[in-house]
Formats: C-alpha cells, structure tokens, sequence
C-alpha cells in the first residue's frame, strides 16, 4: 500500500506489481504468500467457513473477508484501512487479559524486536524466552538486551520432534527438501521449557503447526495465550485453529492485521 500511495501521487494510478503479475503473462516472480490461496479456499471452503464463524468479534470477521478476498484477486481496495503497526503486533490490549508477571514465549525472536515490546508492554514480567535458530540473528538480540537477566536466549527453532531442518534465509520459508541455505536445530517446545508459561507467540515462516503439535502438554497445562502469525500458508487460517482447539477448546479466537502488505496476520486465541 505504501508503494501504491506513491505511485497515485505521482500519477501512475492503478499501477501494481500484482496487476502486472496477474494480467501481464509475463514470467514474473510470484508474490509471497498469496499465490496458494485461491486453489486452497476453493477446495476448503467449508474449513475456511468454520474459522470465520469462530471469530470472536466483528473486527476479527472484517479482517479475515478482507485479507482473504485480497489473498485471492490480488486488488488492493481490500487492504484499504490496515495500517503499520509493528508495535502494537501481540500487544492489543483490548482482546489480551491483563497478566502479571508473565512468562512470555518468542517463538521466532528474530533480533529481540518482539522481546523489546514484552518488556513495554509488561515491566514486571518474569521471564522472556527468546527462541531463535538463526544463530547471527541471536547474537544481535543478546547485545541489544544484554541487560535483562530473566530473558533466556535458545539458538533452536520450534517443531513437533527433535530434528534438523533446512531453512531457506532468502525466501524466509522453512523447508525438510534439502534445498534450504543452511541446516538449523530443532525441538518441541514441551521439550525445552519445563515451567509454566503464560504466552506463547511463534512467527517461524511456515513452521507454526508443527510448534503447535510439539506444545501439545504445554497448552494442555497451562493454558495460555497463543499468538500465531497465519499469513505463511493457506492452509494455516483454518489448520491452526484446528489443531489449538483439538488440543484446548476453552479459547476465544480473534483476528488481526498489522501492516499494509501481506505479512502479520496474527490469529490470537485468548483463554476463558
């Protein structure tokens, strides 16, 4: 959106890659995490109907008709009204409870971007785990938070089993083909934290069902909130609540989008 507000104002209207993608037929290289979406909602219909009707709130159901619709024609008069709100990303205080003390998850913590918000958002908190496989990435967030002792840093990604994955820096997609540009440890999460936790978010590009299945005990113990980042795959807005809900039913769900490109979708599943 950003790009195409640019381009309005200097009067090359209705002037988008996705345009040139869609209608062009030229070889282009497809857009990120859209391409999917038609084929699979047109086989899921009834799954992706049921994630709807879930949807806690009126915001949560405007967000997904919008995103979807977007995902599949690719016209951009869907994103109108999303903003960038990065900070704001796990922290809307109107859908999370109020949580003293919280032991908070960071599945995916990149550079300690998400960690650096925990620690706004909840001064009091007692523990921060920063999981991060990428171990160039990690370094950064030690430095950059050298100066909080609760927050344990793990060089380890998140799945259903103790294995390797090969993970492809470049496109930012995990992948078990071999074709990924470097080979990262990783483990379930009932595996790695022990104690009890009170927030688990995961962003890890594409891997997110996989974490869930590997904190089966962990959701089924402690019942906590879980922020998932919905926007790697189709199959991921009505997956991932199936399997939340197969393994805690006891969860509202509700439905955000913090940016002005496809990226952040966030589905929240909030305890009761």
């Amino acid at each position: 959106m950003e790009v195409k507000k640019g381009l309005d104002e200097r009067g090359f209207r209705h002037f988008n890659y996705l345009a040139f993608y869609k209608y062009s037929y030229l070889k282009l290289v497809a857009p990120p995490f859209m391409c999917d979406f038609k084929e699979d909602y047109l086989h899921n219909k009834d799954r992706y109907l049921t994630t709807y009707n879930l949807l806690a709130d009126h915001i949560s159901r405007r967000t997904f008709e919008k995103l979807i619709n977007f995902k599949i024609s690719f016209d951009f008069d869907f994103m109108q009204g999303f903003t960038n709100n990065h900070a704001g990303q796990y922290f809307d205080h109107n859908i999370l409870p109020d949580i003293k003390n919280i032991r908070f998850v960071d599945g995916g913590g990149y550079v300690g971007d998400t960690a650096a918000e925990v620690i706004k958002n909840y001064p009091d908190f007692k523990k921060i785990y920063l999981i991060e496989p990428i171990k160039q990435h990690l370094d950064i967030a030690k430095r950059e938070l050298a100066a909080f002792n609760t927050i344990e840093f793990l060089n380890i990604g998140l799945s259903d089993k103790k294995s390797s994955m090969d993970f492809n820096e470049e496109k930012s997609f995990s992948t078990l083909d071999g074709q990924g540009d470097l080979t990262v440890d990783v483990d379930t999460l009932d595996h790695i934290i022990k104690e009890a936790v009170d927030y688990i978010k995961l962003d890890i590009e594409g891997a997110e069902q996989q974490a869930i299945l590997g904190a089966k005990q962990t959701i089924q113990k402690y019942h906590p909130v879980i922020a998932v980042c919905v926007y790697h795959k189709a199959e991921d807005w009505y997956k991932v609540p199936e399997l939340i809900l197969s393994i805690q039913p006891r969860y509202k769900i509700y439905l955000r989008h913090y940016m002005e490109g496809i990226f952040e979708s966030v589905m929240y599943f909030i305890p009761y």
